[in-house]
């Protein structure tokens, strides 16, 4: 599922069909990542933990169920101070804020395994209707079972995320590209 500051997340859930209806999310295999643009330098990072519970059949996409939950202090950038100032509340402001949450309300179909995916993200008691174009791949012809993948944008700013001396879209861009 993804842009002013430029940030660029990858989410690709591996999904192992449990039911007809509702998939089990393989943690290890899949990633929940992002790029932001710094004085127009991209950074990696990823956040290290989330949850998910999927429900998907593309033959009854009214049925879906999506939902991402992401505690906010398990972003890695890849370095200690980075990290620990994306903890505060010019940021993510862990402390009042712990989670970040996205919960689908609808998907359609826009081609073979394609969607496109509207629901709702909050992150820093701040929600928003958001879209995603996602992708489908089947384990397996007619499986349940198989891996997602996603992007959408963001702009920071409107989350509160970068506030106060970081407001600046010279130092951090305001897009944010999730996947």
């Amino acid at each position: 599922m993804q842009r002013t500051l430029s940030i660029s997340l990858t989410l690709s859930l591996l999904l192992c069909s449990a039911q007809v209806l509702a998939q089990s999310v393989l943690m290890p295999q899949s990633k929940l990542g992002f790029t932001f643009k710094q004085m127009n330098v991209p950074v990696n990072g990823q956040f290290k933990n989330f949850q998910a519970k999927i429900a998907f059949d593309p033959k009854k996409l009214a049925s879906t169920v999506a939902e991402l939950t992401i505690p906010l202090n398990s972003v890695d950038t890849g370095t200690a101070d980075a990290n620990a100032m994306l903890q505060n509340m010019d940021w993510f402001g862990v402390n009042k804020f712990p989670t970040a949450r996205f919960v689908a309300r609808k998907v359609t179909a826009t081609a073979a395994g394609k969607f496109l995916i509207v629901g709702d993200l909050s992150i820093k008691g701040k929600t928003q209707t958001v879209q995603s174009i996602a992708s489908f791949k089947p384990s397996a012809p007619n499986s349940l079972a198989g891996v997602f993948e996603g992007s959408l944008t963001i702009p920071r700013l409107s989350f509160d995320i970068g506030i106060g001396e970081w407001k600046d879209e010279s130092m951090v861009a305001n897009s944010v590209g999730i996947q």
